[in-house]
């Protein structure tokens, strides 16, 4: 703004802040979701120490996968008590019955060891689509702020009387839906 001219009144421009998320819906909705996949998609790989550091143990277990697996025992130790209901229980002659005794023996055998070692680790990259999203639709209500406060648009009255420093004469009404209807409707030739 020029020194010469007047300041914008406060109600005015809190008036047009007002519309701006309205107006500008679908700019703000697209920065909130362009904001959101840039943030998934620009996920940084691990450091480059931790990647260096990793290197010689993968390359040990791929290099020697036998000396790897000398270790483990394979052998298999079953609870006492399940081997006992196992060796007393005489094989099923029906299928149903298969059913039901297997329900006997799981009733009576303890629970086994839990889980050890989850089936998927987690992953290795925080999930970043959510503070993208938060931080594209920030930008985006920015960009809408930015576009309307920079806009030379009269949109009531007062906006003509505050920028131009002479009243108004007159406006031109808006006509509502039913109204603009019966204009476009052709004339009954009755």
């Amino acid at each position: 703004m020029n020194s010469a001219e007047p300041e914008m009144p406060r109600r005015l421009a809190a008036q047009r802040l007002v519309a701006v998320p309205w107006r500008h819906a679908g700019l703000i909705a697209a920065c909130a979701v362009v904001g959101g996949l840039a943030s998934t998609m620009l996920w940084l790989p691990p450091a480059p120490e931790r990647v260096a550091a990793a290197r010689p143990h993968v390359q040990a277990i791929q290099d020697a996968p036998s000396e790897a697996a000398a270790g483990i025992d394979l052998r298999l130790d079953l609870d006492p008590g399940a081997t006992q209901v196992a060796d007393a229980s005489p094989p099923p002659s029906t299928p149903p019955q298969w059913d039901d005794e297997i329900d006997a023996a799981l009733r009576q055998a303890p629970p086994a060891a839990g889980v050890l070692m989850p089936a998927t680790p987690e992953p290795a990259r925080p999930d970043a689509t959510l503070p993208g999203l938060v931080a594209g639709l920030l930008l985006g209500l920015l960009i809408a702020g930015l576009r309307e406060l920079r806009g030379q648009r009269m949109r009531s009255a007062r906006e003509a009387e505050w920028a131009l420093g002479a009243p108004v004469l007159g406006t031109i009404p808006t006509l509502s839906a039913r109204a603009r209807g019966a204009l476009l409707e052709p004339a009954d030739a009755a």
